[in-house]
């Protein structure tokens, strides 16, 4: 993390070494440094760790700090872990802390709203109130005083303000497991209506409506918009949004190839800078052309291999902080002097990362068998073996998701071990505008599959690929893929490795029905995505590999946490189970305390792990053979 004062003379950053988070002041003129704070965790991953850090002004921070306590068991162990927020005003010389009081609730969203620029004193703020809701507050940062501005209620999540400083919108969480919910706007007199839907959960990453800034004018938020059905070009945009007539306005960005992802704006201002969007990296298209070329020269010397975002500007625009990375880059950071074009690096995420030998990715265009035009992502061994290569292909999650070029643990930890890597942007997949994400509807262990297929057949045709070296890999719908994949086509795998997969569509179905509501808007997207629970059994049966263990061939290995509220564990257990039956080779590991995405380091080391060791018994590299 890194930011810099308003006045472009100082940087604000934090820095772990071991044990050790310290948040660093760095004079830019002269690169001397001091320590503000640090703070330490003990062996079981418990203390405090800096969250984020906001300037206020030319010489005040605000600090974020998210205190991590361990609860053990009689015998010492770690049962869970209770997350509290903390914040913390000091000045930049480390005088005058104040700290702000919380709840000291362990959950929801406490964070900054907006840093009210043109009020030198106070910050907005969402905190717990003493009811366990999300309030919104004007807090001053010298005497810690809050003044509440939005009384929060039941579901509140977020709040958005305009540039005014005034709470004009929020999205409340809503339905019997709080996994939906609504955005809503405020009128003059306090009171809350309904603008548009909002999925909670990880259901897909383009939504159709999501506010993403306040717009130069009071009264008015940017949000980013997926266009109806059938439109030319159909990808999403970004639009203003008036909250006082509740109209979508002008637009201000879109791509025709890409859904736009985000809207950089000058953090002093709120003037729209640039609409950004994921194309094979991260890349903006700016309003100002001037500082298009500033940032088209950026590229051009990082060439043209890594996402560049801006992460923090000062008031003149003059100095802006980098956050570049790429495949074989994990993140860095740098100082851009736009008056001299200079670019001098702040520091690295993952330095110890450079003394390892990373693998490049590359796009790999390719054709599906109905003539639609695909692409994914290779990523050759690190070896100086020639091919063809054994292949691990890796499906993404979602489905309403995509994959990139850029750093990633998986990708790079299976090239290291003599594995080219293919990740497949199949039709489902989002980023590509509304009809790409809509043609995977209702295609699971179909078209979508089919699009998988296709790609590995290109690689094979081209040579890149040995035939008879193919594994399959993936987690959530990836690992649904996987499964059905080993289900489905047992000649082209040699083995199936599922992380929080999917194995009975059916069942998933009746679980989400169980879990959200029979109306709830997660079923109906569910059932929009995969199919009706009641009226297509049998093409749900015939398309779920639980289904089809009878005919099974391939080794499966099934990795999956105990607190997945996502894909429940169920799915691989019953998988296991009937794997077992039916006497084929089949691991399953199971990780308690593990949710849905595997972020916890110890459970993340523990699944490499898991599949370097499958992958060592039934697909050996000269990298990776049984030890």
């Amino acid at each position: 993390q890194v930011s810099i004062s308003p006045d472009g003379r100082h940087l604000a950053f934090v820095r772990r070494r071991g044990a050790m988070t310290g948040l660093v002041i760095q004079r830019i003129e002269d690169a001397s440094e001091r320590t503000l704070v640090t703070f330490s965790r003990d062996q079981n991953g418990a203390g405090r760790q800096i969250a984020a850090i906001y300037w206020k002004g030319e010489d005040r921070l605000l600090i974020h700090i998210r205190a991590v306590r361990a609860m053990l068991t009689r015998t010492g162990e770690v049962a869970y872990y209770q997350v509290f927020n903390e914040f913390i005003a000091v000045g930049s010389d480390g005088r005058d802390p104040v700290e702000i009081e919380t709840s000291g609730s362990a959950f929801g969203r406490e964070e900054v709203i907006d840093l009210l620029e043109d009020d030198p004193g106070h910050v907005l703020m969402q905190l717990h109130d003493e009811h366990g809701f999300l309030s919104a507050y004007r807090v001053d940062l010298r005497s810690g005083d809050l003044t509440t501005v939005a009384e929060g209620g039941r579901g509140t999540l977020t709040y958005y303000a305009d540039s005014a400083g005034q709470i004009v919108a929020r999205i409340r969480v809503v339905g019997s497991a709080g996994r939906w919910g609504l955005i809503e706007g405020r009128d003059a007199s306090g009171r809350w209506t309904r603008i548009a839907d909002y999925f909670a959960s990880d259901i897909r990453e383009t939504p159709d409506f999501q506010f993403v800034g306040a717009s130069s004018r009071p009264g008015e938020l940017y949000a980013i918009v997926r266009p109806p059905a059938g439109s030319t070009p159909d990808t999403a945009a970004i639009h203003v949004y008036d909250l006082t007539t509740r109209t979508l306005g002008e637009r201000i960005a879109q791509h025709d190839t890409y859904d736009m992802a985000g809207l950089l704006m000058d953090q002093h201002t709120g003037e729209a800078l640039a609409g950004c969007y994921q194309a094979d990296m991260w890349r903006c298209d700016f309003e100002d052309p001037a500082i298009g070329r500033q940032m088209a020269g950026l590229l051009t010397f990082f060439e043209n291999e890594r996402d560049i975002r801006v992460v923090s500007q000062d008031r003149a625009r003059r100095h802006w902080v980098l956050g570049v990375s790429g495949a074989t880059e994990p993140g860095s950071f740098y100082l851009y002097d736009a008056e001299t074009r200079s670019v001098d690096i702040i520091g690295e995420a993952y330095g110890a990362m450079a003394a390892l030998d990373l693998a490049e990715m590359e796009r790999v265009d390719y054709q599906a068998r109905d003539g639609q035009a695909l692409h994914g992502y290779l990523t050759l061994p690190t070896t100086d073996r020639p091919g063809p290569h054994a292949l691990i292909v890796l499906p993404h999650g979602g489905p309403e998701a995509r994959d990139a070029i850029g750093f990633d643990p998986w990708v790079q930890f299976l090239a290291s071990r003599g594995y080219a890597v293919f990740q497949p942007n199949f039709r489902g997949s989002s980023g590509f505008g509304r009809g790409f994400a809509e043609a995977g509807y209702r295609q699971w262990g179909q078209r979508m599959q089919d699009d998988v297929t296709d790609g590995v057949q290109a690689l094979i045709a081209q040579g890149v690929v040995d035939p008879g070296q193919i594994c399959i890999m993936g987690a959530s719908y990836g690992g649904y893929a996987a499964l059905w994949g080993g289900a489905s086509q047992p000649d082209l795998y040699r083995c199936v490795i599922s992380i929080a997969g999917v194995s009975d569509l059916r069942e998933m179905l009746q679980w989400t029905r169980r879990a959200y509501g029979s109306d709830s808007e997660t079923f109906g997207y569910w059932e929009t995505a995969i199919g009706e629970y009641g009226r297509d059994r049998e093409a749900l049966e015939a398309v779920s590999p639980i289904r089809h263990v009878s005919t099974w061939r391939p080794p499966v290995l099934l990795i999956h946490g105990t607190q997945d509220y996502t894909v429940p564990v169920e799915q691989s257990q019953e998988m296991d189970e009937a794997l077992r039956r039916a006497g084929r080779d089949v691991r399953y590991v199971e990780m308690e305390r593990q949710g849905h995405q595997f972020t916890d380091e110890a459970n993340a080391a523990q699944l490499l792990v898991e599949v370097g060791g499958f992958l060592a018994l039934h697909l050996p590299t000269p990298e990776n053979r049984p030890r």
